[in-house]
């Protein structure tokens, strides 16, 4: 919760793995650079033989780039930093360039263009979201500070676009809160309760 992990594997690609995320890859991995993802992880792949990246939601093949990939639940979105990535998620497949992102999460399916960056925000202590039901947001921030979150069910669809810091709960709390006109507290357990 909340730790950000920075490796670098044996082909000399960097990946860095978001809170409460797992990467996993076999010990033939310099022959097949093919790895599992459970959360979210930046990569920076160096060329060389096809480099896959497989979640339960669907998979991510590159050659040499670098892209951002969350794999949460029913949550499936990858941003393209730099270079070429093909997404393929269930019978769809879609190619990425710079600057070009996807998502998919329920029956819906998203394709946008973000102004270039070189990296993710989450990678600087903030987590960013353009779009994105409050379920998701609200998932991000029990990953990061580690705590329950009580909120009503009728807001987890409504759409946030915004950021909060990952260096202290309360104002990440106000940020995704004020701008939707909700209220929160935190009851004698340390639950937190997002109320209208």
């Amino acid at each position: 919760f909340g730790k950000t992990e920075m490796i670098t594997l044996v082909d000399h690609s960097k990946v860095s793995l978001n809170a409460k995320s797992t990467l996993t890859y076999s010990n033939a991995f310099r022959y097949k650079r093919t790895l599992h993802l459970e959360g979210e992880a930046f990569f920076e792949v160096e060329k060389g033989s096809p480099f896959t990246v497989e979640t339960s939601l669907g998979n991510i093949r590159v050659l040499g780039t670098k892209f951002n990939v969350i794999a949460f639940r029913d949550f499936f979105e990858v941003k393209c930093y730099e270079g070429k990535v093909q997404v393929t998620q269930k019978d769809k497949s879609t190619i990425l360039t710079q600057g070009e992102c996807v998502r998919f999460y329920t029956a819906t399916s998203e394709n946008w263009a973000e102004v270039n960056a070189s990296k993710p925000t989450w990678i600087s202590g903030e987590t960013s979201f353009k779009n994105v039901p409050m379920r998701y947001v609200i998932e991000q921030f029990k990953k990061q500070y580690n705590v329950e979150v009580d909120y009503p069910k009728h807001i987890e669809n409504i759409k946030f676009t915004g950021t909060f810091t990952h260096k202290e709960a309360t104002v990440a709390l106000q940020t995704i809160c004020l701008p939707l006109q909700l209220k929160f507290s935190k009851n004698s357990s340390g639950k937190i309760i997002i109320s209208e």
